[in-house]
């Protein structure tokens, strides 16, 4: 199962606004596992997938010089984001 490009635009503008210096970086999306829980253990089948996208940009900071950012988003299946992290 893939992320649809629809779902991946909503994310991007979502985290473009709260981080403007991502805007017009494409995020790297990759598939993660969820573990199975007790209520989908019966049917059979797997939980529904996540997916991991992740924006990678610099900061310009006071002085000139500029910060390397990393923004991991967790979203599901239907575009919904789970968790925004950040690091600096």
């Amino acid at each position: 199962m893939t992320l649809d490009r629809t779902h991946i635009k909503a994310i991007t503008d979502r985290v473009c606004r709260r981080f403007p210096e991502l805007k017009g970086i494409s995020p790297n999306v990759r598939t993660q596992a969820t573990p199975k829980s007790g209520r989908n253990s019966k049917s059979g089948h797997r939980a529904k997938s996540r997916f991991l996208l992740t924006f990678s940009g610099s900061a310009s900071l006071p002085g000139g010089k500029s910060m390397q950012r990393v923004v991991r988003v967790i979203a599901n299946s239907k575009g919904k984001v789970l968790k925004i992290a950040l690091s600096k």
